[in-house]
């Protein structure tokens, strides 16, 4: 299998734009019921593993503010993780108003997106919750541009180098140094099956163009509305030996673009 084919095994789809500007609109409207967001904030960070396989991972915020933790907070009810996207805003005391942004892709259609939503008493003691520390001081509109930012250097979905695990990541080093810097402590499944498939290679034999080694299936976002894919070992193993020679690097700057270069 040549290397454009390995690419091909490794990708799924292009940006939906969709939820960039549903992600400007929600934080506008957030913004203008509660203008304390114009403020820089500062700004606590986790990782949530969501999900049985606790593989597709989501970025969560929390503003960490001194003052005003009782002060109830009006939440646009398109914004809300659950209830009536066209109900009536809900008030939400700010100690409980967690904020998630993650990189997700639709059921039907071979596009991802991103998807911004508020999870009121989002629980941080789970042992799939992930604390990453503080950030900022950041306005909301600041989080907002840097998640924009860089789910646009995002070509096409992939398995290898384009995932929700690098999203996340990717996200957390745009917030600061701490944050990113713990979040890189966290190996994504990719890396994990590329360093892998380096120490066993060595051991497997090919049939049919395959590789045929003690690949663990690794890497996919699998949740309510989003779509399940193609598991990582199982793409390196029809991709055969093109896949290790291509090299994990290659396979991510096919998926990636620089973010000087837009959307």
């Amino acid at each position: 299998m040549q290397a454009s084919q390995c690419e091909q095994v490794a990708c799924y789809g292009a940006l939906d734009n969709y939820g960039i500007d549903s992600t400007r609109d929600k934080a506008d409207t957030l913004v203008n019921m509660n203008p304390r967001f114009r403020d820089e904030l500062q700004w606590h960070a986790w990782i949530w593993k969501r999900g049985r396989s606790r593989y597709h991972w989501v970025v969560v915020l929390f503003a960490a503010t001194e003052v005003g933790q009782e002060e109830k907070l009006r939440v646009p009810a398109d914004l809300l993780a659950e209830g009536d996207v066209y109900g009536p805003a809900e008030e939400v005391p700010w100690k409980q108003l967690f904020l998630t942004f993650e990189l997700v892709t639709a059921r039907d259609a071979k596009v991802f997106s991103l998807l911004f939503k508020s999870f009121p008493e989002f629980r941080t003691d789970r042992p799939n919750v992930y604390d990453l520390g503080l950030c900022g001081p950041l306005k909301l509109a600041d989080v907002i541009e840097y998640a924009i930012a860089v789910i646009g250097t995002f070509r096409r979905y992939g398995m290898v180098g384009a995932n929700c695990q690098h999203f996340a990541k990717d996200f957390l080093a745009k917030l600061g140094d701490t944050v990113g810097g713990n979040a890189d402590s966290l190996a994504s499944e990719d890396q994990r099956a590329a360093q892998y498939t380096r120490r066993s290679i060595g051991a497997a034999y090919v049939v049919g163009g395959g590789v045929r080694a003690g690949l663990k299936a690794v890497a996919g976002c699998t949740m309510g509305a989003v779509a399940s894919h193609i598991v990582l070992g199982i793409a390196l193993a029809s991709a055969g030996m093109s896949a290790v020679q291509l090299g994990y690097k290659a396979i991510k700057k096919h998926h990636r673009r620089s973010a000087s270069s837009g959307h």
